[in-house]
């Protein structure tokens, strides 16, 4: 659960998705197809992306291999069970961003020597695969719908979650499909009323929420100033580094529910009018009020 083997993964995923744009770049290279292990942020990616994960996956063995002492001690078989379940999920999330990235990788499915390591080569993604579906069946299979008390810890509904997320990126949407479909007959979920309070620090506990981590001010545990400071505007005292893109601005319906190249609604020069109410709520609209200054990016 150690935040850093989720954070920086996740958030660079939506870094590198057309939604987004660092300054007037494309972020990592991804998008234009380009991406290597040189450079500075390249290389910070790619590292990043190989060594967060195998650190997850190497703490899940870890606690596979030797949750047998904890039965020994005492502890419930149903405890260790969902204990097992957990590390299963969070290993099957490790190796399905991995093999997402670099395809062919290598795969351990327990903690090897130094010299073990060195010998081991790269294993085929059409292999690891189904590995993957395992973990994640194994995990559903034990994990409850819920914990009932609000505990943050991995769910079904987050196993399939996840599941379907790694499918879609493989293309096996029959498998996403059914993933899809399990979590939502778990009757746990439902969209939150209000799309824009979502997202405000003072909502807790949404119905919406699969799959969060609780942040916190006290406790420190909000993403770093850096990652703020880009996303906030240089009148505000940030960076004016990151910004929503015109595809995601394009992405958004007209209030008659067609896109904006088949809608009469759409006014190219007034490109928020018209538009679906989550569009302004996720794009800050050009002349408005924003950190206290007059939003106009022109």
């Amino acid at each position: 659960y150690k935040i850093g083997y989720w954070q920086e993964i996740w958030n660079i995923l939506e870094q590198s998705t057309d939604n987004f744009t660092y300054r007037n770049t494309n972020r990592y290279t991804i998008l234009d197809g380009t991406l290597s292990s040189s450079g500075r942020d390249d290389g910070w990616f790619c590292q990043t992306q190989w060594e967060k994960n195998y650190k997850l996956i190497a703490m899940a063995n870890m606690l596979l291999e030797k949750s047998e002492r904890a039965l020994n001690a005492g502890v419930s078989a149903d405890v260790v069970e969902k204990y097992r379940a957990e590390a299963k999920f969070a290993r099957a999330c490790g190796y399905g961003t991995l093999i997402t990235f670099f395809g062919d990788v290598p795969y351990l499915d327990k903690n090897l020597t130094i010299d073990e390591a060195l010998k081991l080569g790269r294993r085929s993604k059409e292999e690891i695969i189904p590995l993957i579906y395992q973990d994640f069946e194994d995990a559903a299979a034990i994990l409850p719908a819920s914990y009932g008390n609000n505990a943050k810890r991995f769910t079904k509904g987050a196993v399939y979650g996840m599941k379907a997320r790694f499918a879609m990126y493989l293309n096996d949407y029959e498998t996403a499909l059914e993933a899809a479909k399990n979590c939502m007959d778990l009757k746990v979920y439902e969209l939150h009323s209000d799309f824009a309070e979502y997202f405000l620090a003072t909502t807790k506990d949404s119905k919406e929420s699969v799959f969060c981590f609780p942040r916190s001010i006290e406790n420190n545990t909000i993403l770093d100033g850096w990652i703020i400071n880009n996303q906030t505007s240089r009148n505000s005292g940030g960076y004016g580094s990151a910004s929503p893109s015109w595809d995601l601005l394009a992405s958004f319906l007209c209030t008659d529910g067609k896109p904006i190249d088949e809608s009469p609604l759409f006014d190219s020069k007034n490109p928020f009018k018209n538009r679906d109410p989550r569009c302004t709520a996720t794009i800050v609209e050009f002349d408005t009020p924003h950190l206290g200054f007059n939003f106009t990016p022109h």
